[in-house]
């Protein structure tokens, strides 16, 4: 939430706006409110922040940190493909700590067979298991 304080009164002065030229804009009587806000002081509902981002000519991924672009359409294109990268890196992580968790309940036997049969190419791996199949078998 800070960010979204902060947002709000870099984008006001960028806009070279006054307090209570944002306070108008926003329905707000006077820019003790805005004062408020801008200090972290007052929280918004999200449909007081999709008032601010109107008034500060920007998107509200952008008031509340979550892109650094002003627009609407390349801001949601942004936070999807922010979102999308980390939705990858923690399938990414899990499949990491799955690995590492099977691992680890492996005796060391089993781990040293599961990496030489990792470290083989294809056609002996095939060897391995049609070999592994037969022993079993009988």
């Amino acid at each position: 939430m800070i960010k979204l304080y902060e947002n709000i009164k870099k984008r006001r002065k960028e806009l070279h706006l006054s307090q209570a030229e944002l306070a108008s804009k926003v329905g707000y009587k006077d820019k003790g409110s805005i004062s408020r806000i801008e200090n972290g002081k007052l929280d918004l509902s999200q449909t007081m922040i999709e008032i601010f981002a109107k008034a500060l000519e920007c998107s509200p991924a952008y008031l509340m940190g979550w892109t650094s672009v002003l627009d609407n359409q390349n801001a949601i294109k942004e936070t999807r493909t922010n979102v999308m990268s980390a939705i990858n890196k923690m399938q990414q992580e899990l499949e990491e700590m799955k690995t590492q968790d099977y691992l680890i309940s492996l005796s060391d036997d089993e781990q040293l067979l599961l990496e030489m049969f990792r470290k083989a190419d294809s056609s002996v791996q095939k060897r391995i298991l049609k070999y592994a199949n037969m022993e079993l078998n009988e």
